[in-house]
């Protein structure tokens, strides 16, 4: 059984403790509006750690805020653009249960340091491209 959100929460919290405090993050805040959702931020980088209830899977992702967007990819994909990983399938997703919410959340925040040295330099925003990064505007939708 997929864990519940407020489970979900307290795991992130307890996962992410060390990387809050190493990178000096601010968060987590949490939300659960469509699924239930933790974030950690610094400056213009922002970690998405979500659950997937009827997936069974969580996923962080990296966002990057470059001028009035936002590049959003998979820490996965980045670890990979900056060498941590060698391939995809190397970090688990799966949250069917509380044994695969925590390895997976160890797996995913593993990824973090070395994917946030690289997205506080001015070559973050290239890395983010070369992931494969999607692009969304923070501009507010122009009426007309």
């Amino acid at each position: 059984m997929v864990p519940s959100k407020a489970v979900f929460f307290r795991e992130v919290q307890e996962a992410f403790a060390d990387v809050v405090s190493e990178l000096a993050l601010n968060g987590p805040v949490e939300s659960e509006l469509v699924i239930p959702v933790s974030k950690y931020a610094e400056g213009s980088v922002i970690y998405e750690i979500s659950l997937d209830a009827r997936e069974g899977s969580v996923n962080t992702s990296v966002e990057l805020v470059v001028g009035d967007a936002s590049l959003i990819c998979d820490v996965e994909d980045v670890a990979i653009a900056v060498g941590t990983l060698e391939s995809r399938g190397k970090i688990s997703f799966s949250a069917r249960n509380l044994k695969q919410l925590k390895k997976s959340l160890i797996d995913q925040v593993g990824c973090v340091p070395a994917v946030h040295s690289f997205m506080m330099t001015p070559e973050g925003e290239n890395i983010m491209r070369a992931a494969g990064a999607r692009e969304w505007s923070n501009l507010p939708d122009s009426e007309g």
